[in-house]
């Protein structure tokens, strides 16, 4: 009788199997593989269900990276830090179809991170940070949207000095500070406050290892996914005070963006 009553079970809810292309491609069954699909490669996919069923979808956009800092025998500038990426982890529930296409993107780069009936609905879209910008979560009950980069420090020939400013805190991913100018004062990056187990973004660049030189802002704090980290801003490069040779910090690389999907039933 259990046999039965269990292979009646399996003809009618055959576990839910999705089939993915575009930047990644594969076949994830929900039962055998794992309740939960991540994907981390950059760029778009198609999905395809076997069967209905309902699900769960999740995101983290891209952080931008820092901006570099300035070269100058007198006076230079630090670099800006990149803002944080926007995130999702309330999760956006999906009753899928096993007669529908699905499209969506993992975000790298200011691209966004989403997820849509293919050329229609979009049930999850969560735009990536861009410059000082965060993203924002523009479709998706439950999103937040990610902190904006600090400043970068402003040397005397641009008015008074101006320290570098930290990246806001409170938002998905944490914004990236502001490299300091060539006077020494950075600042480090705005934590995200959306999970307790935060870790550091992407360091900026440091300016050059000489006298009258400064360090760069420390990257935003990203949200931690799967065992890693994703949509922390970069931090600004530092200055180089000098006329030729090379030039000040580079900013850091924000975090890449994640989609992940759970199976519910």
């Amino acid at each position: 009788m259990f046999l039965a009553a269990h292979n009646s079970f399996f003809t009618t809810n055959p576990p839910l199997v999705v089939t993915f292309s575009g930047a990644a491609s594969g076949t994830w069954d929900f039962t055998l593989n794992g309740s939960i699909l991540y994907l981390t490669t950059a760029g778009a996919y198609t999905f395809t269900f076997n069967r209905g069923g309902n699900i769960l979808v999740k995101g983290v956009s891209a952080g931008a990276s820092g901006g570099g800092g300035g070269r100058n025998s007198q006076y230079a500038d630090g670099g800006n830090g990149g803002g944080g990426g926007a995130a999702n982890f309330t999760g956006v529930d999906v009753n899928v179809s096993g007669g529908l296409t699905y499209a969506g993107r993992v975000s790298s780069g200011g691209s966004n991170t989403e997820f849509q009936i293919q050329s229609s609905t979009f049930y999850l879209k969560l735009t990536g940070a861009s410059g000082t910008s965060g993203g924002s979560s523009t479709v998706g009950a439950g999103g937040v949207n990610g902190g904006t980069g600090g400043a970068g420090g402003i040397a005397p020939s641009g008015g008074p000095h101006v320290s570098a400013q930290s990246g806001s805190s409170g938002a998905a991913g944490g914004g990236g500070g502001g490299g300091s100018d060539q006077l020494r004062s950075g600042a480090g990056g705005g934590l995200s406050t959306i999970s307790g187990s935060n870790v550091s973004g992407a360091n900026g660049g440091n300016g050059q290892t000489s006298e009258g030189d400064s360090g760069g802002g420390t990257g935003g704090s990203g949200v931690s996914v799967n065992g890693a980290t994703w949509g922390g801003g970069g931090g600004g490069g530092g200055a180089t005070q000098t006329d030729s040779g090379p030039s000040g910090g580079s900013g850091g690389a924000g975090d890449a963006g994640i989609l992940w999907i759970t199976f519910v039933s």
